[in-house]
């Protein structure tokens, strides 16, 4: 019995280590974001930093307003799509940037309303990223967005 109650207590204190929000979760969220996704991705940067910020589940919701229709595009065929470009050279001569409109942090689960600017001026994406945070850290796990 005294096992059971011992072995109780570590596994509650895990999770409540893992659940607990820190005053730098909203830091490690941005800079999750800022290397996995705008400079992994957007400016074609190092693709295996990119997978260890996001979930190998991660999907993206793509939304057609003209067929009225949603699909999924999986992390793999992103990160795929953007090796491709590399190595074919064509990489575009964009800079992409980001602006942080909110990082909303509830346990180990976080939403952030980011803006995607190009060459520092012109909005491409408003994105709505979902984070859950695993014992080796923040990662995306979702993502949603308008393309402007």
């Amino acid at each position: 019995m005294k096992r059971i109650t011992i072995l109780t207590a570590i596994a509650f204190a895990l999770s409540v280590s893992v659940m607990a929000q820190t005053p730098d979760d909203k830091e490690a969220i941005k800079k999750v974001i800022q290397a996995g996704y705008v400079d992994g991705l957007q400016n074609f940067g190092d693709t295996e930093v990119t997978k260890k910020c996001f979930y190998p589940g991660f999907f993206i919701t793509n939304y057609n307003p003209a067929s009225n229709q949603i699909t999924h595009t999986p992390i793999y065929n992103w990160i795929e799509s953007v090796e491709k470009t590399k190595a074919s050279g064509n990489i575009p001569t964009r800079k992409i940037t980001v602006e942080f409109d909110m990082i909303d942090v509830t346990g180990y689960t976080a939403m952030a309303k980011i803006r995607l600017i190009e060459n520092g001026s012109r909005l491409l994406f408003t994105d709505y990223l979902l984070l859950y945070k695993f014992t080796e850290g923040w990662k995306i796990v979702q993502k949603t967005y308008m393309r402007h």
